[in-house]
């Protein structure tokens, strides 16, 4: 068996012969790729086998690197892709990779980028009040539309392939309860032509999978004879229990807006069309991310393919270093021929012994086996590893820099390895951008009017229907923002710690019971709640829910001050009326209670120190009091804390 570790194991799946009786792939390649334009299922079915066929033939170079990428990553000598052959490959030990620096790479990459889970925001340009409301319930749709599908649990491999093989990406489905969800998509499977793709932007795409018959037989059985009657292909009947037939899915992208000529179809291997329909999206159910584009074409380039060249050194002088030790390692003892000293007295089990002629004492080589450069070189290009993907040796075996303790510069360091980085994290959040997108024009496409996605708030579960929230086109735009960027050592969080108290965010205690144990979000949470509750309190008003009136819990003032530019801002929003009615009583009965509840307590009054009707009060010029409104006594349901306003003398003309 070829060691693979030399890369150049030619195992690799090649483009099957064809059957008789039908398309050639090569000499029909021309005809073949025009397979959406066939008027009949028949020659279209056998013209889009073909065209797939003769992308697999004549891009078997890509196939081959991608087998050799995956061994380089998995340290096995995999047979190939195939359907029985992917767990079966080399078990000696010499055949594996002794320093797998691609693999430590990928890996401390994937622990680096894809941990981020971007989010998905709404925004809307100069919208009224009522669009801003439904974009901003929009960005929570697709939240619920992600966890469906469980994107974020789903990210690590795809990143992963994307490593490893230049790309990976998801493809749109719609499940068993008619929900958008994704499939990782296996980057062997899917082709595009080359000149097609050449810009990046291909017209054509095909997918071929092993698909279960008994599942193709229940989503098409008007179909279920051609289906039934279909041979497995080579490899997947030879032992084994799952009854798996090939089968070709392939899209045609409308040339214009409005065009009759977006396509998708499927067929069976042997040719047979089993569906097909109008394709009116302009763009495929797949989403992709690469990991480094090329300067031409459709695919990226990854982390295995950057790092051969040094990987194929790297095993180059490890065989070297091992064969030496192996040799000369053990120590040799040199004796001539002519000396009384019995054999048997000087071997051992693992030195050994060399005779010659001579009169010179038997000597002992204690000389190093292997040259200290050999081990440098070994170092040095183990080191320059990580170097050419941008990742520290530190940050591969989690260690941080001796004497980089504090909290400041553990983030400066950290943030100078992730400018590394930043296009890659660019690409990573403009990769769950599209997949947002796409998941919209599904939704919008295939979904009903009824269609409905669940968003997790911090106590509740809010149901969010499509009806409610849909946008056209053109009149939003998607941004992502991370979920979480709190410093993640504990150290860094202590020092976030000091800074918060230090410019007077967190008080004294607060930032006692933090520096004990570092939980910043959950502490951001309780300090946040009051606003929280506020906000979600406008937020129902302007929405025209039903409002509960604030209780003695509510921040009264932060409600006034808050529902007020609230106000402000809605009316000048073209807010309606009712919304604009409902967030104004809202503050009006905040206002009250915060005035009711800020009153000066009046002292009981004294009954002895008043006056007796018809009498002055005591002092100068005692006597009856005049008479007046309310009595002799007045009017005492007046406030008697309203100061009363001073004479204003009259303006004397000139």
């Amino acid at each position: 068996m070829t060691d693979y570790t030399d890369f150049e194991s030619d195992k690799s799946p090649k483009g099957k012969k064809r059957k008789k009786g039908k398309v050639d792939p090569v000499a029909e390649m021309g005809k073949a790729g025009y397979w959406w334009k066939e008027a009949t299922a028949e020659y279209r079915g056998q013209s889009l086998v073909a065209a797939a066929e003769a992308l697999v033939h004549d891009q078997s170079t890509r196939r081959n690197l991608n087998l050799l990428h995956a061994r380089m990553y998995g340290n096995f000598d995999m047979s190939g892709f195939g359907a029985r052959e992917y767990m079966r490959g080399s078990v000696i030990a010499s055949a594996k990779i002794a320093f797998n620096v691609t693999e430590a790479a990928v890996d401390t990459l994937a622990s680096k980028i894809s941990k981020h889970r971007p989010r998905a925001a709404v925004m809307t340009d100069g919208a009224k009040w009522s669009q801003q409301q439904k974009g901003k319930r929009l960005g929570r749709f697709v939240d619920g539309a992600f966890a469906h599908a469980k994107v974020y649990a789903k990210d690590d491999l795809i990143f992963i392939d994307a490593c490893v093989f230049g790309a990976g990406g998801y493809k749109l489905i719609m499940d068993e309860d008619d929900k958008v969800n994704i499939e990782r998509v296996w980057l062997d499977e899917c082709y595009v032509d080359e000149a097609d793709a050449r810009y990046g932007a291909p017209r054509q795409m095909f997918q071929g999978k092993l698909c279960h018959r008994e599942k193709l037989v229940a989503d098409f059985p008007e179909m279920a004879d051609k289906i039934r009657a279909c041979k497995p292909p080579n490899g997947v009947e030879q032992g084994g229990f799952g009854d798996m037939i090939q089968v070709w899915e392939a899209w045609h992208l409308p040339s214009s807006k409005g065009a009759e000529d977006g396509k998708h179809a499927i067929a069976l291997e042997d040719g047979t069309e089993i569906h097909c329909e109008k394709w009116t999206l302009q763009r495929f159910p797949f989403v992709f991310f690469n990991f480094k584009p090329r300067l031409l074409g459709f695919w990226g380039q990854g982390v295995a393919e950057m790092l051969t060249g040094v990987q194929l050194e790297i095993n180059r002088l490890v065989r070297s270093i091992s064969e030496q030790l192996r040799r000369k390692g053990r120590g040799r003892t040199f004796m001539p021929l002519a000396a009384k000293v019995p054999p048997e007295h000087m071997t051992n089990a693992i030195a050994d012994i060399v005779y010659y002629n001579g009169s010179v004492a038997p000597t002992v080589d204690n000389q190093n086996a292997v040259a200290q450069e050999e081990f440098m070189q070994l170092d040095r290009l183990y080191e320059k590893a990580f170097q050419i993907i941008g990742v520290s040796e530190m940050s591969v075996s989690a260690k941080k820099p001796s004497g980089l303790d504090a909290g400041v510069a553990i983030r400066e360091w950290e943030e100078i390895e992730s400018e590394r980085f930043a296009k890659q994290h660019q690409r990573w959040d403009n990769f769950h951008v599209d997949l947002a997108e796409a998941m919209l024009d599904f939704v919008r496409e295939f979904g009903s009017a009824d269609y409905v996605t669940k968003y997790e708030h911090k106590n509740f579960m809010e149901t969010i229907k499509w009806s409610d929230v849909k946008h056209e086109p053109g009149t939003y735009s998607l941004k992502m923002f991370p979920v979480s960027s709190l410093p993640q050592t504990p150290s860094a969080r202590r020092q976030a710690v000091k800074e918060l108290e230090a410019d007077g965010t967190i008080d004294k205690p607060t930032a006692l019971k933090l520096l004990d144990f570092p939980d910043l979000e959950a502490e951001m949470n309780l300090g946040n709640a009051s606003r929280d509750d506020v906000d979600a309190l406008i937020e129902r008003a302007i929405n025209g829910e039903e409002v509960e009136m604030p209780d003695k819990y509510t921040n009264l003032d932060v409600l006034v001050e808050r529902g007020t530019a609230m106000y402000l801002f809605a009316r000048n929003h073209e807010a309606s009326e009712e919304a604009l009615d409902n967030l104004s009583a809202l503050i009006d009965a905040a206002a009250a209670k915060s005035i009711a509840a800020k009153a000066p307590i009046m002292p009981p009054m004294d009954p002895t120190a008043l006056p007796m009707p018809g009498e002055m009060p005591a002092g100068e010029g005692g006597g009856a009091a005049p008479p007046g409104p309310g009595g002799p006594m007045g009017d005492m349901t007046q406030n008697v804390n309203v100061p009363l306003q001073p004479d204003i003398p009259p303006m004397l003309p000139g």
